[in-house]
């Protein structure tokens, strides 16, 4: 379970505990730069060791954003889920990841 910073930002959902939660997201080796791809909205994320202390934070893009050197493509909500992202826009709001097959 995740949940959207409470200082909501208008481009992108942002998990509050992903890179602070060092034990529940196994954060003890380093991200390296890779998937750096654009990131229309729906996209998951990961920033990279090139974001400096944002290092692990985990987003969900909420519109079209480029290609980011510090930025890890790590998956996609699937597209009948995106209107869902709406309702986690607000801060404070909880959201969680199933693997779609």
């Amino acid at each position: 379970m995740h949940r959207n910073r409470l200082d909501a930002a208008r481009d992108v959902i942002r998990s509050e505990t992903a890179r602070t939660d060092q034990e529940r997201f196994g954060m003890s080796r380093r991200i390296a730069p890779m998937h750096m791809n654009k990131r229309p909205r729906g996209t998951i994320t990961v920033d990279n060791y090139l974001y400096g202390r944002y290092e692990h934070e985990l987003q969900i893009t909420l519109r079209d954003l480029p290609a980011h050197e510090a930025v890890n493509v790590i998956g996609h909500v699937i597209e009948e889920d995106l209107p869902l992202l709406d309702y986690v826009r607000q801060g404070g709001r909880s959201f969680s990841f199933t693997a779609a097959t």
